[in-house]
């Protein structure tokens, strides 16, 4: 802010929670194993998933999966790094790092 006679500056290091949306964590809830992958990945959780999507670097979605399967294949997938989204029916997320062999 300026007035005549003084700059004022406001700084801040986080943001205010007015600002932000708070999003509960799945963290610790949730188990994706192996991890590295070669073939398939499993997850493991007590918590009903709604979604699970599998996502690149980038954030580009690749591939959709049933939450209901908590067993799935990324045999065909080139190697390298990629992201596990995750999502209750509660609006819960969390997005966990996987890497393929």
């Amino acid at each position: 802010m300026v007035n005549q006679a003084y700059i004022h500056v406001l700084e801040l290091s986080t943001l205010p929670d007015w600002l932000s949306v708070k999003q509960p964590k799945l963290e610790g809830r949730v188990s994706i194993y192996p991890n590295p992958a070669k073939e398939t990945v499993s997850i493991e959780t007590d918590v009903i998933l709604s979604e699970i999507y599998l996502t690149d670097q980038l954030g580009k979605r690749i591939r959709t999966f049933n939450p209901i399967e908590k067993q799935f294949s990324v045999a065909e997938l080139p190697s390298g790094m990629y992201f596990l989204e995750l999502m209750t029916e509660q609006g819960e997320k969390t997005t966990v790092k996987l890497v393929k062999e």
